[in-house]
């Protein structure tokens, strides 16, 4: 018999991001998991569609928060209300499927339930021998390259993966990962995320313009408190909203602080939290 422990699937929008919303729901109320909740939290109210897929689905909520984390906001607040649940964390410019969740969960089980299991993420090259042929398909460079010049990580995608398990440094939301239950019991989320500001410099603080790496701050937490973080193989792939991925782009402000600071901001949070042996 499968295994499904109750699971809250965890994701957050921006307002340029609304008017598509109702898709990436419409797919995960569509999953087929028992136990299975939603919770959805915003920095505004969403449009009536929205409204109207929650008021016919039970398992979801729709929550206005205090203060707007940005991305982290997906999960910070759910750590807080569900610390005794297994969290999967996912974007909003993604659609999922009942296989993509039922893989997570079966993976985190497998692993004893105490891993993070992620379908991508980073991988740092101090710890894997890139041509492993096991793995070697599995590796995408991502601009993981510090002013001199060292590249210190690179993303590992689970669905090329031939061997097993992969540890990472940290994984990455859009593709989903699943969270252990109880991590907040421990340490405490919004301080840590607080803690992680404090440790970049002003200057940098300041060009990222609000927008920090929440991947690479849930990294870090997950060292801190010693949970394993894999990406595992699997056979899914959950679909982007293309039209949405377009929206509230990135690359501009990447490229801004790449002409700054000589690397990218995911590289600048790296090396800040590598210096407090955070990651």
């Amino acid at each position: 018999m499968t295994v499904t422990p109750p699971v809250v699937v965890s994701l957050t929008s921006h307002p340029a991001r609304y008017a598509y919303l109702h898709k990436a729901l419409r797919a995960l109320v569509g999953i087929d998991y028992p136990g299975l909740t939603i919770e959805v939290f915003l920095p505004s109210p969403p449009p009536r569609r929205v409204e109207r897929i929650a008021a016919k689905n039970p398992r979801l909520n729709i929550s206005l928060v205090d203060h707007d984390f940005g991305p982290a906001t997906k999960y910070l607040y759910t750590l807080d209300k569900y610390p005794d649940r297994l969290i999967a964390v996912c974007d909003d410019d993604h659609t999922y499927t009942s296989r993509w969740l039922r893989t997570l969960v079966a993976w985190n089980l497998d692993l004893g339930g105490e891993a993070c299991v992620a379908c991508t993420g980073m991988v740092d090259l101090q710890t894997i021998d890139p041509t492993d042929p096991d793995l070697g398909d599995a590796l995408e460079s991502m601009g993981g390259t510090t002013p001199e010049g060292i590249e210190v990580y690179r993303k590992v995608h689970g669905e090329r993966l031939h061997g097993g398990p992969v540890p990472i440094l940290w994984p990455q939301g859009y593709s989903g990962y699943l969270l252990p239950s109880g991590l907040s019991s421990h340490i405490s989320p919004r301080r840590h995320y607080e803690e992680c500001l404090e440790l970049l410099p002003s200057d940098q603080l300041r060009d990222m313009e609000g927008r920090v790496n929440d991947d690479t701050v849930m990294g870090a937490y997950l060292h801190r408190l010693g949970t394993p973080a894999v990406v595992v193989p699997h056979d899914n792939d959950p679909r982007p909203l293309k039209r949405v991925t377009e929206i509230e782009s990135h690359g501009t402000l990447q490229q801004r602080f790449q002409a700054r600071h000589g690397m990218n901001i995911g590289v600048a949070m790296f090396l800040a939290l590598r210096e407090k042996q955070w990651l």
